[in-house]
């Protein structure tokens, strides 16, 4: 997953302007099934281990929620809240 901030580092801001930029979020259980079976296959992911070493799911939903929150608006919004997307749909 890109998000929008770390494509304005590499592309031209006329580029991104005039350019429809769209995304899709998921619904949050999907999303975080996903992303948890994802990292555990993927033995380069940066937290391939840490996931690797939990005793399955339940921990590491309790982890995700407890210690490393995050909410797909991070992928759309800058740090000011400002919408950085011409569209976003849902899935």
């Amino acid at each position: 997953m890109v998000r929008l901030t770390s494509l304005k580092r590499v592309y031209p801001r006329k580029y991104l302007t005039t350019t429809l930029s769209l995304g899709f979020v998921r619904n949050p259980w999907d999303w975080q099934v996903s992303l948890y079976k994802y990292m555990l296959l993927t033995k380069d992911h940066f937290q391939h281990q840490l996931i690797a070493d939990m005793s399955g799911f339940d921990e590491y939903i309790d982890w995700r929620i407890n210690k490393d929150f995050h909410l797909q608006k991070e992928f759309f919004y800058d740090k000011d809240d400002n919408l950085l997307m011409d569209f976003i749909g849902k899935v």
